[in-house]
């Protein structure tokens, strides 16, 4: 499968992962990655995993199961994300609790690591060997912790028709759609048929 450069629209691979859904509304209804060959061309087409790794895991007779425990995740993971979207500093806490099952994820991940530097900074780096089938997931997970504790979360948005998360970068008033030429559109054309018949 070829991946259009379009979809990647978050500003954040974590995120563009849980993008990986086509949905024009808030139904998560249609995934993009349907089987694990599909999941392992798209995490090699994001960088997440090398080719000879991708190669590798597209071996593994663990495949499938984790791919359906990346996919579990990836949903997990959006609902999470979903609700710090929705209301960090809404309330005194800023932040909601972390749901037990990413704290859990996070362990596993961490347990597969070992630190390293990455661009000049420490960062996790995951063992392929340790992780297995793994692998991807776990740093998914990494990286998404590392946005959770760090200051681009303050930019973390949903758009407002789809179920698509990004970092809004922009200056001004700010983003409102994933990209503008579907949500923005869409929502467009909706106020337009509305003008029209009200």
């Amino acid at each position: 499968m070829t991946w259009n450069p379009d979809d990647l629209i978050a500003e954040h691979r974590g995120l563009d992962f849980l993008n990986t859904v086509d949905d024009i509304d808030k139904s998560r209804s249609h995934s993009k990655i349907s089987d694990w060959p599909e999941a392992l061309s798209w995490l090699c087409a994001t960088g997440i995993l090398s080719s000879a790794e991708a190669e590798a895991l597209g071996r593994d007779k663990a495949g499938e199961t984790a791919f359906a425990a990346l996919t579990d995740f990836r949903e997990r993971a959006y609902a999470m994300f979903s609700t710090v979207a929705r209301t960090r500093g809404t309330d005194s806490m800023g932040l909601p609790i972390l749901p037990h099952d990413f704290e859990a994820d996070l362990r596993d991940a961490i347990a597969c690591a070992r630190p390293g530097t990455v661009g000049g900074v420490y960062a996790w780096h995951v063992d392929p060997e340790r992780a297995g089938a793994d692998l991807a997931r776990y740093r998914l997970v990494l990286m998404l912790w590392d946005l959770l504790r760090g200051p681009d979360l303050a930019r973390l948005k949903e758009c407002g028709r789809c179920t698509w998360l990004f970092l809004d970068k922009a200056r001004g008033v700010g983003r409102r759609w994933c990209r503008m030429s579907a949500c923005g559109n869409r929502a467009k054309a909706e106020r337009f048929r509305k003008s029209r018949s009200g």
